[in-house]
């Protein structure tokens, strides 16, 4: 597969505070759509949650791209979903195993390997651009001791060392199928492909959003993109953001 869109320009960083953060410097300066910058290590990496995302140098991928999607504002979370899904098919014609966990891990037996953090820039209302932001472990072995026993790595999956190129070589297509459906056709596209690539429906779940702690059983996608868990008084939640607890109630 190639991509014709995604990786139109590349931005290569010995150093960066973080690849979101150079991303949105080149889309203040007209950077492309489908421009991509790529770092051997981020002094203050991020993801969701304000949760620092551990950098070595030399060791992972730390990437961001640029989208300028035709989209309201309220229908950008669901491009989480469709990177999401890329990186769940990247991974898994590695010959790994994956899961994702909603909205923006890929998780391999309850340790993470990836996650994606979306920022957004409005300006008069509409959207300026998108930054998609994707760590992805390969070759981390080693790890500290806040993530040990939370983390993973293609190389102690595969017991192989990867390098950046072949794996940005190989994930840029598969993200481009998913974005290229979703710019298309909207997040209905999205459901169920994203929860086959998931282990929580039908899982009883514990999630907390910007609200409250909302227990119950996930019931999928809607078409919106919205995770749907039902509650002990069988009512339906919607939600639109929240940290998921894996540990069944």
């Amino acid at each position: 597969m190639m991509s014709d869109w995604l990786g139109i320009a590349l931005h290569r960083y010995d150093s960066c505070s973080s690849t979101n953060d150079c991303a949105r410097a080149l889309a203040k300066d007209g950077a492309a759509h489908g421009t991509v910058v790529v770092a051997e290590t981020q002094t203050q990496g991020r993801g969701r949650l304000g949760h620092h995302w551990h950098s070595p140098r030399g060791e992972n991928l730390y990437m961001s791209f640029i989208l300028r999607p035709n989209l309201a504002p309220a229908k950008v979370p669901p491009i989480t979903l469709a990177c999401g899904i890329g990186l769940f098919d990247t991974v898994h014609a590695l010959g790994v195993d994956p899961t994702l966990k909603w909205p923006n891990d890929v998780l391999v037996d309850d340790h993470k390997l990836a996650g994606i953090l979306t920022e957004t820039s409005i300006k008069g209302g509409v959207i300026d651009s998108v930054i998609v932001g994707i760590g992805l472990n390969l070759n981390t072995t080693q790890w500290t001791d806040e993530l040990s026993g939370h983390a993973t790595s293609l190389r102690l999956l595969t017991d192989q060392s990867w390098s950046c190129d072949e794996i940005i070589s190989a994930m840029l297509p598969h993200l481009q199928r998913w974005l290229d459906l979703f710019l298309t056709e909207g997040a209905s596209c999205l459901s169920d492909p994203w929860m086959a690539r998931s282990h929580l429906k039908g899982k009883n779940i514990q999630v907390r959003d910007d609200h409250a702690m909302i227990c119950g059983k996930v019931q999928g996608l809607d078409e919106q993109g919205h995770l749907c868990v039902m509650d002990n008084q069988h009512v339906i939640h919607n939600l639109v953001n929240g940290d998921v607890l894996l540990k069944e109630i």
